[in-house]
């Protein structure tokens, strides 16, 4: 109900949440010790977000990163089928169709690596003023004592982002398909920056920078306002509108030939890697969801470049 009414977030939260609870019960039926009922409950998580991102070993990562699971014997094997097993079964139900299916191949120029390190610095700056306009963004809606209040100021902030940049609308996976792949129609159709014929680069970069800029605040308005939703989803969609206008950014600066479709899809893992601070589960799941395996070089070293950059300078401002 939460995307289908046009919440600009992932699903993933959700169908973690589901997931752990089903392992739970599933757990106190047939009577686990508490030692196995946390693993069990981690792979009910795990096998979740493998399900809902059709990406087995990042759902794997996910458990290990982001919930902490010990890595024993046990707990590995049953966390390894568990999601090979949720991953595969979503993949068959669904048609055997990738969440984000490209149609135009992408290549990866090893010449590009240099300027892939600065992306994945810039994906971590980027990160840093994700987090901080989500966070100021709940600060605000939690001064608001009453539930209807708060309902309704969200989601007066979320229908006004929306209808400035539709392609906020939901989890953006097809925005983000269409975009790697060169359809440029893909961030000015029904928006005001709509024109009759293909849009230029430079109104399209215009745009991805300000849905960039925005995106954080419009999960935010959707997750603290009452809607039930994940925020995975949305710092892949973040990433790749910010390493479209990064890399036309770069290609106007310097005077580079960047593929922009692949500066979007890197900067995706690099923008996860920052945010959620998890690099290993972040490059899985977008080669995964992508299925450019050929992609993981540039991948590995965006989400690493962009991961320590955040926390160099998390250490910074601590100090």
């Amino acid at each position: 109900l939460t995307l289908g009414f046009g919440g600009s977030a992932g699903a993933e939260g959700p169908i973690a949440s589901t997931g752990a609870a089903l392992a739970s019960q599933l757990g106190r039926w047939v009577g686990l010790p508490p030692r196995l009922m946390m693993i069990i409950i981690g792979c009910g998580a795990g096998a979740g977000i493998a399900g809902i991102f059709k990406a087995p070993i990042g759902g794997m990562m996910f458990t290990l990163e982001v919930m902490g699971m010990s890595m024993t014997t046990v707990s590995m094997i049953a966390l390894t089928i568990a999601c090979v097993i949720g991953g595969m079964t979503s993949y068959g139900l669904t048609g055997f169709t990738l969440d984000v299916p490209l149609t135009h191949p992408q290549y990866f120029d090893p010449h590009m690596s240099g300027w892939i390190i600065v992306l994945g610095v810039l994906c971590g700056v980027y990160s840093i003023f994700y987090y901080r306009m989500a966070g100021w963004t709940v600060t605000l809606l939690e001064k608001l004592r009453s539930p209807w209040v708060r309902a309704l100021v969200s989601g007066g902030i979320l229908s006004v982002l929306v209808f400035m940049f539709p392609s906020l609308y939901g989890e953006g996976y097809s925005t983000m398909a269409n975009l790697i792949d060169g359809d440029l129609h893909a961030m000015t159709e029904f928006s005001f920056w709509h024109r009759q014929g293909m849009p230029t680069v430079e109104t399209v970069m215009i745009v991805c920078g300000a849905v960039a800029a925005v995106k954080g605040i419009a999960c935010a308005a959707t997750n603290s306002g009452g809607g039930v939703a994940g925020d995975f989803a949305p710092t892949l969609f973040a990433g790749c509108m910010a390493g479209f206008f990064f890399g036309g950014l770069l290609n106007h600066l310097f005077g580079l030939q960047l593929p922009l479709g692949n500066c979007a899809l890197i900067a995706m893992a690099g923008t996860m890697a920052g945010i959620i601070q998890a690099p290993l589960m972040s490059m899985f799941i977008v080669v995964e969801m992508t299925g450019y395996y050929g992609m993981m070089f540039p991948v590995v070293i965006c989400s690493v470049v962009s991961y320590a950059t955040v926390w160099c300078l998390s250490i910074r401002n601590k100090r």
